[in-house]
């Protein structure tokens, strides 16, 4: 096929796609909105804002290692960005109270540091155990 033969085609695709509004607003208008939802529901507009995580953690790690979860708590501790505070850690001795915490909505997050945390970070690979709050609905 010759280029004049192409070129003809799409000249006239081109015509019959902007002669009908419906197609505009298909082709041009619709993405534009779907950018715009998406961009709304997946960055809020206070995704610039960091908040404060209430964070409760229980620490098994007896490790003498360099970096355990003693270190770890540190560390979750003085994490800041834009200078704010990042997490208010609670340290808990019980699994059940923390559990009971979040359940209550007084925690958002709860941490299980177990034991050889630091000798498994340090030699390998560590596992960590988190909980999130999940609302509750209530119904009268």
């Amino acid at each position: 096929m010759k280029w004049k033969r192409i070129k003809a085609f799409i000249i006239r695709d081109l015509k019959i796609t902007f002669r009908d509004k419906a197609i505009i607003f298909w082709i041009i208008v619709w993405p534009i909105i779907w950018i715009f939802l998406l961009a709304y529901v997946f960055i809020p507009p206070s995704i610039g804002e960091p908040m404060t995580l209430d964070l409760g953690v229980i620490n098994y790690d007896t490790s003498a290692t360099a970096f355990n979860g003693s270190t770890f708590i540190d560390i979750l501790n003085e994490t800041k960005y834009k200078d704010v505070k990042m997490f208010n850690v609670k340290i808990y001795s019980n699994e059940s109270i923390l559990k009971y915490d979040l359940n209550r909505g007084k925690l958002d997050l709860g941490i299980i540091i177990p034991n050889k945390f630091g000798e498994n970070i340090t030699f390998g690979q560590a596992i960590i155990f988190v909980w999130s709050f999940k609302p509750v609905y209530w119904s009268n």
